[in-house]
């Protein structure tokens, strides 16, 4: 119980008592930790924030030093720091208020926000301390710190704008693939970046989505500092404050513009596939590990009368005539050549192919497709086999049969 000595006297004792208890409830209700010593550094007073923040019930430490609530290294400077005041009144850290470590009861070390003031009563000096925990907020910090670093190093580039899409922060990332310094894009608006290219529709539905609270992806085309185009596949979202406002933009940008190009120039090296494939004549096709068709050339519609819209996903068996035992390679990891396939035409004809094909292999040896062509070779073999039939009607002809070419001079 605190003792005003001072005041005591003048007050009616039962007022006095009832003052006291009330001071000491008030103390109590404090949730920080206030610890009142003497001029020895002798605890005469701990309040239950204190008990709750150093771990030790208050008649623990009552008349003990307030060194038992520092750490070991700090105990000799605070009895040195407390005499040379004493002596010299220069204040350190009185009057004023600071961060240092703590100790609890169970040995482990924590931060705290200390504040110490002065007080006297009567003839005696004593110092009121309140101690405020900080381990929370340093976690906090350092949350903030790591999610800090992660975002400056982050290989992508990152934008913050405030609601009205002022650029705010720029990330090293985002210096890097725009061209300019973080002090020319800060207090900016990202328009600075647009290259013309990118649809204003997308845009639009860009601002629609944001403004109502989602998220938006896609990509836009934009232009650098120099002037040079580049693609970037971008998600911006809405930063909201405690009260579920929007407060800002984050905006991350990844840099595919050579994903693009390479996009591009597959897309280019398709069209002229498809074109020469179309000009030969020949049936390109790609199938499956089951043998389903993914890829087709035109030539099918001329050679089966399909389209190829119409027999991707179906299997080469389901084009094949039922009575046409299945061709396929003795090794299937192996490529083939001119295997002769029987499908029944779109109209019900029959049509022979020449087929050679090669799978296309990933690891470790797994077919993960098929590639090959097939050339009509109907009429082809309409003429052998009749070409055959007409040799085997001449070997059973019961006459001598002699055949001579007509361009050799004829002998006297």
């Amino acid at each position: 119980m605190i003792k005003w000595r001072r005041y005591g006297p003048r007050l009616h004792p039962r007022i006095f008592a009832k003052l006291n208890n009330t001071l000491h409830d008030i103390l109590d209700a404090i949730p920080e930790g206030v610890i009142l010593i003497d001029d020895t550094g002798t605890i005469q007073y701990f309040n239950s924030g204190a008990e709750r923040l150093f771990g030790y019930p208050r008649a623990e430490v009552i008349g003990r030093n307030i060194k038992i609530l520092m750490p070991p290294l700090d105990r000799e400077a605070h009895d040195q720091y407390l005499s040379s005041y004493l002596r010299t009144g220069i204040r350190k850290i009185i009057g004023l208020g600071r961060e240092v470590t703590a100790q609890r009861k169970d040995s482990s070390a924590f931060p705290i926000f200390l504040s110490i003031g002065e007080m006297r009563f009567g003839e005696r000096r004593m110092f009121v301390g309140i101690a405020q925990d900080l381990t929370s907020r340093r976690q906090v910090e350092q949350k903030l710190l790591t999610l800090s670093s992660a975002i400056d190093q982050s290989p992508n580039a990152v934008l913050i704008s405030n609601k009205d899409g002022v650029i705010e922060y720029v990330n090293e990332s985002f210096v890097r693939l725009t061209g300019y310094d973080a002090n020319e894009l800060v207090g900016q608006n990202p328009r600075l970046l647009r290259s013309g290219h990118t649809d204003r529709d997308q845009y639009r539905h860009l601002w629609h989505a944001i403004l109502n609270g989602r998220e938006w992806h896609g990509e836009i085309e934009d232009r650098r500092k120099g002037g040079a185009l580049y693609w970037a596949k971008q998600t911006i979202t809405p930063l909201r404050d405690a009260l579920g406002q929007i407060t800002h933009y984050l905006a991350i940008q990844e840099d595919i513009t050579a994903l693009k190009r390479q996009q591009e120039a597959l897309a280019e090296s398709e069209e002229r596939f498809r074109n020469v494939a179309d000009m030969t004549g020949e049936w390109l096709w790609e199938q499956d590990q089951e043998g389903r068709y993914t890829y087709s050339s035109a030539a099918v519609i001329g050679i089966l009368g399909y389209t190829p819209e119409e027999i991707i996903g179906k299997s080469y068996l389901e084009l094949q005539c039922p009575s046409d035992p299945a061709l396929v390679p003795s090794n299937p990891t192996l490529p083939y050549f001119r295997l002769v396939n029987q499908y029944r035409h779109k109209s019900g004809r029959i049509v022979f192919t020449e087929s050679s094909g090669a799978p296309i292999l990933g690891d470790p040896g797994e077919i993960l497709r098929w590639r090959g062509v097939d050339h009509d070779i109907t009429e082809r073999k309409a003429f052998e086999d009749a070409l055959r039939l007409r040799n085997r009607a001449m070997e059973s002809l019961r006459v001598g049969v002699a055949i001579c070419d007509a361009r050799v001079l004829r002998l006297p």
